[in-house]
């Protein structure tokens, strides 16, 4: 779990973001995505991010990472947060690891 301000500094981060990333959350407070991981990653991220706050709707995508030992595949919801008035302050985004149930997918094919 993770979030956003609006100009795509990290304000939370919850210990599964940051054992999956490799950055303490004291690392991460502050930082944008793009101090954290390579261009091409980052940009890809909030782009997904910039389509939340732009949504009245959660976004939903299945997501695949390499970059360690191996592929993982997270199901990622994210969403604007926003406050009484309904203006977005900061995104959300929640990722649940489902390498397992894909890689149980692949098997049974």
């Amino acid at each position: 779990i993770y979030a956003k301000d609006l100009s795509g500094r990290f304000i939370i981060v919850n210990e599964m973001w940051a054992e999956a990333s490799g950055f303490s959350k004291e690392e991460a407070i502050g930082k944008k995505e793009s101090e954290l991981t390579d261009p091409k990653l980052a940009a890809y991220l909030q782009r997904r991010d910039d389509e939340a706050l732009n949504s009245h709707e959660p976004t939903v995508i299945e997501e695949h990472y390499s970059g360690g030992p191996r592929e993982m595949v997270y199901l990622t919801t994210r969403f604007a947060l926003r406050d009484a008035n309904g203006t977005p302050y900061a995104v959300c985004g929640i990722a649940t690891d489902i390498t397992g149930i894909k890689q149980s997918q692949l098997e049974l094919m």
